[in-house]
């Protein structure tokens, strides 16, 4: 296929995490639930994008999927 490990692992990550989150999603909806929020942990490994988002409410059907799910490719 012409990829590196380290390009062929993180499509296989971000495929993973597309797919477990669209899970949740379903699964939300089948309980009833209408929204979410991010809730960032306030650390020294935690990102930029992630800290800014911290507390933003969302729709269930208008959920970011995923935001960033390869955090160790950073």
């Amino acid at each position: 296929m012409d990829a590196s490990y380290s390009n062929a692992k993180r499509l296989a990550s971000t495929e993973l995490a597309h797919i477990e989150t669209i899970a949740s999603q379903d699964r939300y909806k089948e309980y009833g639930v209408e929204e979410w929020k991010i809730l960032a942990t306030h650390d020294e490994k935690t990102c930029p994008i992630c800290s800014s988002r911290d507390g933003e409410k969302y729709s269930i059907k208008e959920a970011p999927v995923p935001i960033h799910p390869f955090a160790d490719a950073q």
